[in-house]
């Protein structure tokens, strides 16, 4: 008996020992992020996920960093600091806190802030730190929900389950983020996009080339159809630049041809043959509503905008019934003027840039030139007016003055001397 009491008392001490002290429950209490960086002067705040009964926030070194009661993080110094969450239960964790010293992020540009996807395809989220000398451009990943859609660390989105999720690209600096809104669709949904590419493969001597698999492959989507009779057939491939390769069947990593090819939202139909180890492109139909486009027209040649403020683009098309094309777009100068997918245009920095709309098949290219002034110009500009207009009306105001008491002196100066003048007669009649 004594020998089992003696073999059970370590185990109680032990037991005892994280009763006391606590233990890293993960599971059960956790920071979202395990490791922060941070400028001096920025703030963060820290969520503690798991248990809502939360202590207190604490910092190992409140020279280098402090922490309020909600989780707020302020950096005061460069160096380093553990953040760490206590629960009522003795549970808790750990976040490492870096702060450097610097150009501090301003913000993380995205390429689309908006992604539609279907069920089992992926899509990178490609984006950036600005500005261009930041002392740190890492970036950190995570969706809302990634139940609908899951990112890893570089930016690459799985699609899950139909919904919607939201994915934020947020800088290492954990000051600035983005955000892109992820739409997941089923597989066997219809997207948006009218499209059908098919045809038939044939060599230049008009022999069927069977027992070959053709793929669409882009950024978002990849197409794979393989058929025995030479015939391949894809549809609905949305909006964007493709590589469309042709490989045997029985070695499908080497392509036997391949071709570059741009999917606007028009209708798109191709077929092609294979000569000499090149695609052919036979017939290519561009075509919305019966209607070629000709010609697009942008609501402005030219913008003025102040520093933070934004300009949305819009265009017409030639003809009216040509459809709504896609548009790739460029700033010859970022730190001036930036320039989303959406056509949006941000004033960043006082200056001249120069915005490019091209269509995806570069046949029309329209430019809008961007001044960019410094916050507030206008108004600045409408106050400085009207201080000139006030000074002018004070110096008429004091003109008028002094022109009145000057008449009034002159008027005093000749009746005295009408006086004097009559005073001199009667002097000398006496």
């Amino acid at each position: 008996m004594k020998k089992r009491v003696f073999a059970i008392l370590p185990l109680l001490a032990l037991m005892l020992c994280f009763a006391v002290t606590g233990v890293s429950a993960e599971g059960e209490l956790h920071f979202e992020r395990k490791s922060i960086s941070l400028f001096v002067s920025q703030s963060y705040q820290l969520t503690a996920l798991g248990e809502t009964d939360i202590i207190v926030f604490t910092s190992s070194d409140d020279n280098v960093a402090m922490v309020d009661e909600s989780g707020l993080v302020t950096a005061l110094a460069a160096g380093k600091a553990d953040i760490t969450v206590t629960g009522v239960n003795g549970l808790y964790d750990t976040c490492s806190l870096t702060v450097l010293e610097g150009t501090a992020p301003t913000g993380v540009k995205l390429e689309s802030q908006s992604v539609n996807i279907r069920v089992g395809e992926g899509y990178t989220l490609n984006a950036s730190v600005r500005p261009k000398d930041a002392a740190d451009k890492s970036l950190f990943f995570y969706s809302s929900d990634e139940s609908v859609a899951t990112v890893d660390e570089n930016g690459y989105i799985k699609a899950i389950k139909p919904g919607v999720a939201v994915v934020t690209a947020e800088s290492a600096s954990a000051a600035v983020s983005s955000r892109c809104m992820v739409k997941v669709t089923a597989s066997d949904e219809q997207g948006s996009m009218d499209v059908n590419i098919n045809g038939v493969l044939y060599s230049i001597a008009g022999k069927k080339m069977s027992d070959y698999i053709v793929e669409m492959k882009g950024r978002v989507t990849e197409r794979t159809t393989t058929d025995s009779d030479g015939k391949f057939s894809l549809e609905d491939i949305p909006q964007g630049d493709y590589t469309l390769s042709v490989y045997r069947s029985s070695a499908p990593k080497k392509a036997v041809a391949s071709a570059k090819l741009a999917v606007s939202s028009y209708n798109l139909n191709i077929s092609c043959i294979i000569n000499s180890k090149e695609l052919v492109v036979l017939y290519q139909e561009l075509a919305a509503n019966n209607a070629d486009l000709t010609d697009i027209t942008l609501q402005q040649s030219a913008v003025v905008l102040d520093c933070g403020e934004t300009y949305d683009m819009t265009f017409t098309t030639r003809p009216a019934n040509a459809g709504t094309p896609v548009l790739s777009v460029h700033s010859s100068d970022e730190a001036i003027a930036a320039v989303d997918s959406d056509y949006r245009i941000t004033g960043v920095s006082p200056g001249k840039a120069t915005i490019t709309f091209t269509t995806l098949d570069g046949k029309i290219t329209k430019t809008c030139v961007v001044t960019v002034t410094r916050v507030n110009s206008n108004q600045y500009s409408g106050i400085i007016i009207g201080l000139e207009i006030t000074i002018i009306l004070l110096i008429v105001i004091l003109f008028s003055i002094s022109y009145k008491k000057y008449q009034r002196e002159r008027e005093q100066s000749e009746f005295l001397s009408e006086e004097d003048e009559e005073v001199l007669e009667e002097l000398s009649e006496d």
